[in-house]
């Protein structure tokens, strides 16, 4: 099966470097809301029970990733000091 171009769920245009598109529901979870995940993208990102996910709001829809608070804290450190180094930043990106 190829999703190269189309996405089969939403007939909207595809990157196929951005991986596949999978189909899941929304469901009722006690007083809140959940979205199972298929087993092979559990394996595939080597998640347990109980990992911790962040999740990203986008204008084009969401974006679901592990979270690693490494990163995280390297990410707030470059944004706290971005505006300081923007010339070093720039420098460094040549």
């Amino acid at each position: 099966m190829s999703f190269e171009g189309q996405n089969p769920v939403e007939g909207r245009d595809v990157d196929p470097d951005q991986g596949r598109v999978m189909k899941t529901k929304l469901r009722r979870i006690g007083s809140g809301y959940g979205v199972l995940l298929p087993k092979k993208v559990i394996d595939n990102l080597r998640l347990s029970v109980g990992a911790e996910l962040e999740l990203t709001e986008h204008e084009w829809g969401l974006d679901l990733s592990p979270f690693d608070p490494d990163f995280a804290d390297q990410v707030e450190a470059f944004r706290r000091t971005e505006g300081q180094h923007r010339n070093s930043y720039r420098e460094l990106g040549k």
